[in-house]
């Protein structure tokens, strides 16, 4: 009984120094770093607990994995399924739902002055979608690299579409590990329909966002991971990051 024992233990701690060891020794893809981050803003103000999303109407219900919504001049909600690439087009109150035009990865989304949808699509880069639901490509590399993760996007006043390329290490099946590297692997990218040139405007840390540069003087690009945010004014220049919130807001986005 004793050396049944003795097995069972010399068993376990085998298969514990085993995976001890692939965990210390095995080659992974991850390269992570280190951070620690700022304490946060107490939970008062605009930050005070509320149940304001416990009100809100569902629409378009059964259809799974909506990342971004644009709004057509025709009144319409336009949304793309990342499950399996479709664009809706969805009535404002909901009744009417229809695909609107097939994609590939629709994250982010935005119309242009011409009513066109242009659409960041993960490693198939930019596209633009008219009226017809025709998808053209707009951008899909940065100099032969192929642009591996457009997320989000904004279109400035002079046409210019300004994009995030989330990560150049991850795809966005593997966000998780873009996640726990915690490295800047992400990209502002410009892209110019007047020239067809993309363009890199600065390198940012993890995941980015933006929001619509309609709302103020310029489009601010949350780095959600590190608590900050990148300016790009309507001149195409960047503010360095920046690692605050009511005053990003005030200063910015008026």
């Amino acid at each position: 009984m004793k050396k049944n024992l003795k097995r069972v233990a010399l068993g376990i701690v085998t298969i514990f120094a085993i995976i001890i060891l692939y965990l210390l020794l095995w080659p992974v893809n991850i390269n992570p770093a280190a951070w620690t981050p700022p304490e946060a803003p107490a939970l008062t103000g605009v930050y005070a607990e509320n149940d304001h999303l416990s009100r809100v109407e569902k629409l378009a219900e059964g259809y799974y994995d909506p990342e971004a919504i644009a709004i057509g001049n025709d009144g319409y909600l336009y949304t793309g399924l990342l499950s399996d690439g479709r664009i809706l087009r969805i009535s404002p109150d909901g009744e009417t739902i229809e695909v609107f035009a097939q994609a590939h990865l629709p994250a982010g989304m935005k119309f242009d002055a011409e009513g066109n949808l242009i659409v960041a699509e993960g490693n198939f880069g930019l596209t633009s979608i008219d009226i017809a639901g025709n998808v053209t490509t707009l951008t899909n590399e940065i100099e032969g690299i192929p642009i591996n993760f457009a997320d989000d996007l904004v279109i400035a006043s002079d046409g210019k579409i300004y994009f995030s390329d989330a990560s150049v290490k991850y795809s966005h099946a593997e966000f998780l590990a873009d996640l726990f590297e915690h490295r800047p692997n992400g990209r502002l990218l410009v892209f110019d329909p007047l020239t067809g040139v993309t363009s890199v405007l600065l390198e940012v840390h993890d995941i980015v966002f933006d929001l619509p540069n309609d709302m103020g003087k310029g489009a601010a690009i949350w780095e959600p991971l590190r608590w900050g945010a990148v300016v790009v004014d309507q001149d195409g220049n960047t503010l360095p990051t920046i690692q605050i919130f009511e005053e990003l807001r005030d200063k910015y986005l008026k």
